[in-house]
């Protein structure tokens, strides 16, 4: 038989061994994350900029089709410029509009967010709304909105006044991948060639979970 120490000694032994499997399965199981859409961290010259109720979209593409995702967040390259804490509108949109623009809303319910500062990219964490993404990719958009603390005319009559925050630009696409949708026209592609072969594009992006 086995003395009581030997005992003690395998017990042991065994739970740091299962410990030790555990955390290998729990880092196996960890699901792996991409970046859709913009991956710069300097943004291009220029200024992307609404009136109350105007959106801009970036299509980023599904880099995965035929694997299954969700997205986990989504971010925006703010400036510091302008009124970088104004509140704005997050929207996800399928890309099943009328040649390929902008249609159905995967983010079913209203969600705001406001930087805290400008000058650097801003996060909005949307796990928790598990939206899967499309095989072919989404939108992802700004609305610019206003509030109690934040109130701008909307009078169609007035001269156009640049409002709210600022979106920066990108030009590290060479198609246009960004739709601009202001109330009475719709949805409408982007096409701002910057004569080097690129194209002007919102600077926004998509962080993904590959799920296995």
């Amino acid at each position: 038989m086995l003395s009581t120490e030997r005992r003690f000694l395998l017990l042991f032994i065994g739970i740091l061994f299962t410990g030790h499997c555990d955390g290998q399965s729990r880092n196996a199981t960890k699901p792996q994350t991409l970046t859709l859409g913009s991956h710069k961290s300097v943004p291009g010259e220029g200024m992307i900029q609404g009136m109350p109720g105007s959106q801009f979209a970036l299509f980023v593409q599904n880099k995965q089709p035929a694997t299954a995702s969700t997205v986990r967040s989504v971010s925006f390259f703010i400036d510091k410029n302008g009124s970088p804490t104004q509140p704005f509108r997050v929207h996800l949109y399928k890309a099943d509009g009328d040649e390929n623009k902008p249609g159905s809303d995967l983010l079913t319910q209203s969600v705001v967010a406001a930087a805290t500062q400008g000058g650097k990219w801003f996060t909005v964490d949307v796990a928790s709304y598990n939206i899967s993404v499309p095989q072919e990719g989404l939108f992802v958009a700004m609305e610019w909105i206003t509030d109690a603390k934040h109130p701008s005319s909307t009078d169609a009559t007035e001269d156009f006044m640049p409002y709210g925050q600022i979106l920066r630009p990108t030009f590290e696409f060479k198609e246009s991948r960004t739709w601009t949708y202001t109330i009475g026209n719709g949805w409408n592609l982007l096409q701002l060639p910057n004569g080097q072969g690129r194209s002007y594009n919102a600077m926004i992006k998509a962080e993904v979970d590959i799920i296995k």
